[in-house]
């Protein structure tokens, strides 16, 4: 956080350091209430667990403005359920997704 104050982008990049079901919510009344615009990009470090991360996805995505960005990390064969909300959140999106990303 302080690298995005180091090079005045606080009004650009908004840091939280909470769980992101929570920030998520945060996030989503700050947007109804008119004090900040929908974001064009949402990085998600999420709870590492299924189905959370999976819902998690989702409610980062109806926050997103119109051909915004969700990304995150984690999608290794360390995070089994990482890998399955996110193959999980993919056919959501495209129903008909014929290659899915590897399932752990």
């Amino acid at each position: 956080m302080l690298n995005v104050a180091a090079q005045n982008l606080t009004q650009q990049v908004i840091p939280l350091r909470l769980p992101a079901s929570i920030a998520l919510e945060y996030i989503g009344a700050a947007v109804r209430a008119g004090r900040i615009v929908r974001p064009s990009v949402i990085y998600l470090d999420t709870a590492h667990t299924y189905p959370e991360t999976v819902l998690e996805m989702r409610a980062a995505w109806s926050l997103l403005a119109p051909g915004g960005f969700l990304t995150g990390d984690d999608f290794t064969h360390y995070f089994p359920p990482v890998q399955q909300s996110v193959n999980e959140f993919a056919r959501w999106r495209r129903p008909n997704l014929r290659h899915s990303l590897p399932e752990p």
